[in-house]
């Protein structure tokens, strides 16, 4: 209920009143005397059903407080994993800035190379072949 609810709400301060009471009916008033112990000892070998239905109830919200606590956990987690991300953001949109700019460059630079490849294969092949007599240099 807890993980729920604050501690002020009605039905939590009323669980915690009734365990408080059933306490109160479990511990010995006076450990010196006998019939106290004896009536805690028969306390604890048969409790009513509404104390056992209590306890189990206090097993099952703490143990649901546990589980919610580690969702917590591991929620927090992800929050920072997520908040580091966030904050690397302007510096990985950074790198890939200059890693189009550096690609671009070098893209122009190729194709400025293949321009001149070409170029220079025709001229090469206008050079090496003789004319023909039939070729009148046109």
């Amino acid at each position: 209920m807890t993980a729920r609810y604050t501690a002020d709400y009605p039905d939590v301060v009323a669980v915690r009143r009734k365990i408080a009471e059933l306490r109160k009916q479990m511990s010995p008033t006076d450990s010196s005397s006998p019939v106290a112990t004896t009536s805690v000892s028969k306390a604890n070998r048969t409790d009513s059903p509404a104390v056992l239905q209590l306890k189990a109830q206090l097993r099952a919200i703490e143990s649901a407080i546990v589980n919610k606590r580690s969702e917590q956990h591991s929620i927090s987690l992800k929050i920072g994993d997520y908040q580091s991300r966030l904050h690397a953001s302007p510096m990985i949109q950074e790198q890939l800035k200059n890693i189009t700019r550096d690609y671009q460059t070098a893209q122009a630079f190729y194709d400025e190379l293949a321009h001149m490849l070409v170029h220079l294969k025709l001229n090469y092949s206008r050079s090496y072949w003789p004319r023909s007599p039939l070729y009148d240099g046109k």
